[in-house]
């Protein structure tokens, strides 16, 4: 396996991934209000209308799964970079996600005011591995048709 650029980009991906982790409940809930404001005044143009809290719930859990589907790219990216593609990069692919979203929810358990949630395990997990099973997919059907002819 050899090195590429991508893997420098997943480790800063990463380290930006566990660095918010690091941060105090308070700084982590600021960060969300900030995109939670922007929301509302967003959906108020349409006449929507949904409670802070639960538009806040919302956001966080859906830039879990953002993180970690962009996570879920960059390792794609990495393991296509390879001079051969073997599915044994796919699954180690799989085991860095699982791990990664594992240290991050185990960090939080030393930054103030936060905890693990297996939730967002789950949903970091999720937004990490539907990356390889969508290109799995695309894979299957592109060789499917490419027997047919």
């Amino acid at each position: 396996m050899k090195i590429t650029k991508w893997f420098y980009f997943i480790l800063l991906f990463t380290s930006l991934i566990w660095m918010q982790s690091v941060f105090p409940g308070d700084i982590s809930s600021a960060e969300s209000g900030f995109l939670v404001r922007i929301a509302i005044d967003v959906l108020n143009l349409f006449n929507i209308t949904i409670e802070s809290d639960v538009l806040h719930h919302i956001i966080r859990k859906i830039a879990h799964f953002m993180e970690f589907f962009i996570l879920g790219l960059l390792w794609l990216a990495f393991v296509l970079s390879q001079e051969k593609l073997e599915n044994k990069y796919l699954f180690l692919m799989s085991i860095a996600v699982v791990l990664t979203a594992a240290t991050d929810e185990i960090i939080q358990l030393f930054s103030i005011d936060r905890g693990p949630s297996i939730t967002d395990f789950f949903i970091d997990i999720t937004g990490g591995l539907i990356v390889l099973v969508v290109y799995m997919l695309f894979k299957l059907l592109y060789n499917r048709n490419v027997e047919k002819i």
